[in-house]
């Protein structure tokens, strides 16, 4: 997945991490609302960090607003500046992911209902030759659009405006934590 297209999966997060140290839901009736869904991949921030293969680019994307509404908070604790180096450093196999998310009861990756947009998909596999060069084979590649004069958005916001959001306010108060 493009990293800078992270914010843009709809869903609301309950939890930063799998371990439900750092809740992230809105309000306190939905973060209780939250508890019947820990199954839910979609609800944790993690699932989707723990999946990026490349920090630069989404440090270039998102770089300012995850650290003003996350990172710079959990640099001020031990546990959250090993939990950022854990999460950035990830480079497990796909069954290796399957089974850590397993671990922590997590099952399943439902995204929250949107019309507003169709998601792209790019799914490819790698081909290893006997001399050991790589190559990247494309097997399904479906667009994604966006469907903005035909959407029905009367939930929440998603991610990315709440992203877009802390970066205006971090900008007219200095040393913002969130």
């Amino acid at each position: 997945m493009n990293p800078c297209m992270l914010p843009r999966m709809f869903t609301q997060y309950c939890w930063l991490d799998f371990d439900r140290i750092w809740v992230m839901a809105s309000t306190k009736s939905r973060q209780k609302r939250c508890k019947n869904r820990i199954s839910n991949g979609a609800l944790y921030l993690e699932s989707g960090l723990r999946n990026i293969r490349n920090w630069q680019e989404f440090n270039n994307c998102w770089g300012l607003s995850f650290d003003i509404g996350f990172g710079n908070y959990l640099e001020t604790m031990e546990s959250g500046q090993s939990w950022l180096k854990r999460t950035k450093g990830i480079s497990n196999s796909i069954d290796d992911e399957v089974l850590f998310w397993k671990s922590k009861g997590i099952d399943t990756f439902t995204l929250q209902w949107q019309n507003y947009k169709t998601t792209g998909m790019s799914d490819a596999i790698s081909i290893v030759t006997a001399l050991g060069s790589t190559y990247s084979l494309s097997i399904s590649q479906t667009p994604s659009s966006l469907h903005m004069n035909q959407q029905m958005i009367s939930g929440p916001l998603g991610a990315t405006n709440r992203k877009s959001v802390v970066t205006v306010l971090s900008s007219q108060v200095p040393n913002l934590l969130l």
